[in-house]
């Protein structure tokens, strides 16, 4: 099974100049717990609710002051072709213990987000939703 047949193809992304306020009205709008950061027509990096609740509510940053480039998730970012088998996102998800990829097409556009939600809710392979669980779910080891 492909990456293609799981994501979630309709996404939102946000301006990496946009403000926090923006960007969680428009998480709340689309039910969403991510968004694809975008900068001059080129994904640059993800904000997730976490990052808003963590990193900014943990500085006392002013929503509407702060931007979500200042915030956001960028080292590491991780893109997986709509191509790619489902099997190599789960041990990418479980070896870099994150809960969300970007999907790109051929050029590299982002096309979709696949979610361990995604993965449970449509696979049919519980072994592997526990599998990548328990890795995401590990401490992160110190580097």
């Amino acid at each position: 099974m492909q990456v293609k047949e799981l994501m979630t193809h309709s996404i939102e992304s946000i301006a990496a100049a946009a403000n926090l306020h923006e960007a969680a009205k428009k998480m709340e709008e689309q039910d969403v717990g991510a968004l694809p950061v975008i900068d001059h027509g080129r994904v640059v990096g993800i904000l997730t609710d976490r990052d808003i609740a963590i990193r900014a509510v943990a500085k006392n940053c002013v929503p509407s002051e702060t931007t979500v480039s200042e915030v956001m998730t960028t080292g590491d970012l991780e893109l997986l072709s709509a191509e790619s088998e489902i099997s190599e996102a789960a041990t990418t998800m479980a070896g870099k213990q994150i809960r969300r990829i970007l999907v790109t097409n051929d050029q590299e556009e982002i096309v979709g987000i696949l979610s361990l939600g995604d993965l449970a809710t449509h696979s049919h392979n519980p072994k592997l939703i526990g599998m990548i669980l328990e890795k995401v779910s590990e401490e992160h080891s110190p580097h």
